[in-house]
């Protein structure tokens, strides 16, 4: 309740929408749906939820309470695979496939070159415990990573959420 009243004034101070996302497995799906219920008159401007899905069996939890259901790429082998199964879940609960938002949450790393791409993502310990971007996000070139976006984008993710290399720049 404190949450949603904070969410709540800072959405009417700022005159805009604002997104909350919740993290945290399976309990994620109580959570998410006690905010949703607690956010329900949100006059002005409609307060979005989104929530980390770590798993098959949270995803399917939490797509009756979420706007955007994000999957972590270290979580989903085939995160397109895992987009379909999402909308096919909502569809078979009886929700417009349309009206729920299939996030990915990638980590990133991108370079002049590929050999600067490697560079920034190998200096970011993060990296090491989540997975390399080269395996599970976002890397390479700009053009190699328009590439892969537009993969996602074409296979049903909405909205990337992404998790950027703590490095400097890298200097020629």
């Amino acid at each position: 309740a404190s949450l949603a009243r904070a969410a709540l004034t800072l959405c009417s101070d700022l005159d805009r929408p604002v997104e909350l996302g919740v993290l945290g497995g399976l309990s994620a799906t109580s959570y998410a749906a006690e905010l949703r219920e607690a956010l329900a008159h949100a006059d002005h401007h409609p307060i979005r939820v989104s929530a980390v899905a770590e798993s098959i069996a949270a995803m399917a939890g939490l797509i009756d309470t979420v706007d955007d259901l994000v999957l972590g790429g270290w979580a989903f082998d085939d995160l397109e695979t895992a987009s379909d199964e999402a909308r096919a879940e909502a569809q078979e609960r009886g929700r417009e496939a349309a009206s729920l938002g299939i996030a990915a949450l990638l980590p990133v790393s991108i370079g002049r070159t590929g050999a600067e791409a490697i560079v920034r993502a190998d200096a970011d310990s993060l990296f090491r415990r989540i997975g390399h971007p080269r395996e599970i996000g976002v890397f390479g070139t700009l053009e190699e990573c328009q590439d892969r976006v537009i993969a996602l984008a074409h296979a049903g993710i909405t909205d990337l959420r992404c998790i950027v290399p703590r490095a400097p720049d890298v200097h020629d």
